[in-house]
């Protein structure tokens, strides 16, 4: 099934240089200057995904498509890496890929089948060791391992106002998805579970797609292991404008 995200066209006019769209927040306790961004890499390792999507689909790549019809978004930091939203805009129902990019290269995230964040986390060097840092940095996590590509995700206690939302909630409850928790473990680190619904923006009818992480902090605070349970689906139920 194929994902759909809000695109948006984007290029520069020389070589295949790729515009970078800011629209950044920093998170994380520890900021510093990120290096260079390299688009070129940027665009290899989506575009290389892009066609085994396809292929696993039976669908091939269209005649012509390059890094030039890619766009680029810087969406958010953590630590010392940095997370760009890429969107081939020219497939009009196609999912977006969420990639880090740090001083070791860049590394796939969500939308992608094989998603990096330990190598991310590890990169960011950002701990989480009370209980609001865990939750905080879980939440972050979630948000750049949205498997649908985006990064729009609702957590309950976000929508309780839209009866758009209390409804994907409600369905998500009935198919079995458990409340949110954060229990310590016997090492000192703390497990934090989440369910977070994912905005297919541009699907006809738009839709939520119920997803439960669970992120095992340890002792000291660094991400050590993940887990993800996605459902299909609840359509019919777009973000109140």
């Amino acid at each position: 099934m194929m994902r759909v995200p809000p695109v948006f066209l984007a290029r520069v006019a020389c070589g295949a240089s790729l515009l970078l769209v800011t629209a950044m927040r920093s998170t994380g306790a520890c900021q510093s200057v990120a290096p260079p961004v390299d688009s070129a890499a940027i665009v290899e390792l989506t575009m290389r995904q892009l066609a085994l999507d396809r292929a696993a689909l039976g669908l091939p790549l269209p005649s012509g498509l390059g890094g030039d019809q890619l766009l680029i978004e810087r969406l958010d930091s953590v630590g010392r890496v940095q997370i760009y939203r890429v969107t081939p805009w020219v497939l009009q129902h196609w999912h977006p890929y969420l990639v880090a990019a740090c001083a070791t290269g860049v590394h796939p995230l969500g939308g992608f089948p094989a998603p990096a964040p330990l190598s991310v986390a590890s990169q960011a060097g950002v701990l989480a060791k009370s209980d609001p840092e865990v939750v905080r940095l879980a939440r972050t996590f979630a948000k750049l391992l949205d498997p649908n590509g985006s990064g729009d995700i609702a957590f309950v206690q976000d929508s309780l106002s839209s009866d758009e939302l209390r409804m994907a909630w409600s369905r998500a409850a009935r198919r079995g998805f458990p409340d949110d928790t954060i229990v310590r473990t016997l090492t000192g680190g703390a497990q934090v579970r989440l369910t977070v619904l994912s905005h297919l923006a541009r699907q006809y009818p738009p839709a939520w797609q119920p997803v439960t992480f669970v992120f095992e902090f340890g002792a000291s605070g660094e991400l050590e292991a993940w887990a993800m349970r996605t459902a299909e689906p609840s359509f019919a139920l777009d973000r109140p404008g």
